[in-house]
């Protein structure tokens, strides 16, 4: 199965943030960069998140 590696920026209530987030299919669309965000406003104990940026750093196949 095809991985995307990806660096993500990100704004909150307390500052700023960057976190790699390892995908099965490629950000395609304002939905997906919605369940990013709400995945590390999870994670972080955040209220407000918004990604400022985001950088696809390289594709691979996942042997399992």
């Amino acid at each position: 199965m095809k991985k995307y590696e990806y660096l993500v920026a990100y704004i909150h209530q307390n500052g700023y943030g960057r976190v790699f987030i390892t995908r099965n299919a490629p950000i395609g669309s304002s939905d997906d960069i919605v369940s990013i965000e709400t995945v590390i406003a999870e994670s972080n104990d955040a209220t407000s998140v918004g990604i400022s940026n985001f950088q696809l750093l390289r594709t691979y196949e996942d042997e399992n």
